[in-house]
């Protein structure tokens, strides 16, 4: 069974200035506590990311996937898909940039799932 979650915060910041900070993903394990790596793979034409490695924690183990980017609708919105994962079988969602509040706020609706060794349940709902 897939959970899905649906979380929307409010940044006090302009969207751009938002989207750029989404788009520093070699960053991520500074602030993002779960993620412990994160590789750019591929960027595309512009230099964003296309495909990122990362390695998470994942309920006492260590995850590794590779996600693929899509920019089809920058800077409102960026979402990704799962291209491979070892313990992650689906890991799909997207962060959407909302210019007209007067704060910027971002939904995220990432779905995951997670298959542990040891473990029936379908694993920890992503966090953005």
């Amino acid at each position: 069974m897939a959970e899905q979650a649906t979380e929307r915060t409010t940044i006090a910041a302009p969207p751009d200035v938002v989207y750029a900070t989404a788009l520093d993903i070699e960053h991520y394990p500074e602030w993002a506590h779960d993620i412990k790596e994160a590789t750019i793979v591929d960027r595309d034409d512009e230099g964003r990311p296309l495909r990122v490695r990362f390695r998470a924690a994942a309920m006492g183990h260590s995850a590794r996937y590779v996600l693929r980017y899509d920019h089809g609708e920058a800077p409102r919105r960026l979402s990704w898909i799962l291209e491979q994962g070892d313990i992650v079988r689906r890991l799909d969602g997207e962060y959407v940039f909302d210019p007209a509040a007067p704060r910027s706020p971002t939904a995220s609706k990432p779905s995951s799932r997670c298959h542990c060794p040891g473990s029936s349940s379908a694993g920890p709902r992503a966090r953005s």
